[in-house]
């Protein structure tokens, strides 16, 4: 291009942009940059590419996805693109970034054909369900010095947690217990109500793991110790995994390339050219 008279190459816009940048931002650029590689030497050992209509495909099912999400309605998916990404829709399509999620999902598409589906959603359910609805009774407590004068001790907490309990034991209702002595603000009026756990979040968490076996709807747990203080739990209800829909299968396919990915990518040699 010519500016004032004189030429300017497209090294001179990159350097003259890269010099605006801090040190985190380059690196990050940089990273941007290598698992895009990456990923396009993955996908030619695989005899796989990413072509136009792949890269329309995967926009439109993100966009199909963002908007059927209850929680945000009212915003559009070119707005959000635009908040997120600083890209417009075009050029997001054509970005680095964007080329490694759809090459993933590419990757993800030979390591669960169509016909593999099935296997691989019995193998990984415990992923998608059953899905444990719990309420929940917070104790709020610390034992850092500088909260101790706002918020009770962790031991003063799990008396407190050891109470409630109690009084539930008795008889009383959970959700009274909830509305009189919850310290979650959150939920402290919807009765306690937590986001939805599947199974294998509930395995993972090693205060309820135990007590797995036993639980069924009713099921009251605790207390239960975390970094926000102590809780006692009550659970609403299991609900059985769902059937396998395509945006479950959309889901294993990126999981399970999304493995084969960090695998690549830990192991791969990593630097920048001087």
């Amino acid at each position: 291009a010519r500016i004032y008279g004189g030429f300017i190459t497209h090294e001179d816009v990159v350097r003259a942009f890269y010099a605006k940048l801090t040190d985190k931002s380059i690196a990050e650029q940089v990273e941007t940059l290598m698992q895009s590689k990456l990923v396009a030497l993955l996908l030619a050992n695989e005899g796989l590419t990413v072509e136009a209509a792949d890269l329309d495909r995967e926009y439109a099912a993100s966009k199909r996805m963002f908007e059927a999400s209850p929680k945000l309605q009212g915003l559009s998916f070119e707005d959000m693109l635009r908040q997120e990404t600083g890209y417009s829709p075009d050029a997001y399509k054509k970005s680095p970034t964007f080329f490694t999620i759809v090459g993933v999902f590419q990757l993800g598409r030979k390591l669960v054909p169509d016909d593999a589906a099935g296997k691989c959603y019995e193998d990984d359910k415990d992923y998608y369900g059953p899905i444990y609805e719990f309420r929940h009774i917070l104790l709020r407590g610390t034992d850092d010095p500088a909260l101790k004068t706002s918020i009770r001790s962790k031991s003063d907490a799990k008396t407190e947690a050891l109470k409630v309990r109690q009084r539930i034991d008795g008889g009383e209702k959970f959700e009274d217990m909830v509305k009189l002595l919850s310290d979650d603000q959150r939920t402290k009026f919807s009765g306690g109500l937590l986001a939805k756990w599947t199974l294998r979040e509930i395995k993972n968490r090693e205060s309820l793991a135990p007590d797995l076996p036993k639980m069924e709807p009713g099921y009251i747990g605790g207390p239960m110790e975390s970094s926000a203080g102590w809780h006692v739990i009550k659970l609403e209800s299991i609900q059985p995994a769902p059937p396998m829909s395509e945006d479950i299968v959309r889901d294993l396919r990126r999981r399970r390339a999304l493995i084969a990915f960090d695998k690549a990518w830990q192991a791969a040699a990593r630097g920048v050219n001087p």
